[in-house]
Formats: C-alpha cells, sequence, structure tokens
C-alpha cells in the first residue's frame, strides 16, 4: 500500500485556476492508481482518506499527460462542463508518519 496526496483544480475556458482541493488517500499501488486514473473507463470506486470522493468524476477524458513519472502525475481532464487539473504525488507507506496512517486506515 501507498499513499497519494492529490490535488484537483478547477480550471475556467482561459484554463486558469479557479477553485482548487487536496485530498491524502491511501492506495492499492502507484501503478494502479495511475492506470485508474488515466483509463476513461476506469473503476470509480469511492476512496476514504482526508475527504471522500473518487479520484476522477465520470465521463472525464483525459486531454493531456504534462508529467508521469514513478513519484508524480500531473494530467487535464474535461468532462464536457469543465476542465481540472488533477496533480498527484506517491508517498511510500514508511514514509506516512504513524499518526496520519493510523487517521487514513
Amino acid at each position: 500500500m501507498i499513499y497519494i496526496v492529490q490535488t484537483n483544480t478547477s480550471l475556467d475556458d482561459l484554463e486558469k485556476p479557479r477553485d482548487f482541493q487536496s485530498v491524502v488517500f491511501p492506495y492499492q499501488s502507484w501503478d494502479k492508481y495511475k492506470k485508474d486514473l488515466l483509463e476513461e473507463d476506469a473503476v470509480h470506486e469511492i476512496i476514504h482518506g482526508t475527504m471522500i470522493g473518487n479520484i476522477k468524476g465520470r465521463y472525464c477524458k483525459v486531454e493531456r499527460v504534462m508529467i508521469n513519472d514513478d513519484y508524480h502525475i500531473e494530467i487535464v481532464v474535461d468532462n464536457g462542463y469543465v476542465k481540472t487539473n488533477i496533480k498527484a504525488y506517491k508517498v511510500e507507506k514508511d514514509r506516512m508518519s504513524y499518526t496520519c496512517r493510523k487517521v487514513l486506515t
């Protein structure tokens, strides 16, 4: 298991940031997270972390991938109504403090 720090930023028509929120949550693996994030037909399982939700909204199409490496991913998705910039960072389980792990599991 790993932890993901994900920040979603809503973009306006000119792709300027308008609103954002961040969440920290456990996930099975970095590869599975990236696969689930990048696939259009990925299962939209509920994540439970510092907030409850999904890693990506329904009907979102990946428009751009800016960063995709062993610890970072940054994409822009579009659901037909709003574009969202999604940035995520992988935190290894042993790098997360015990107190944070207890809260998130």
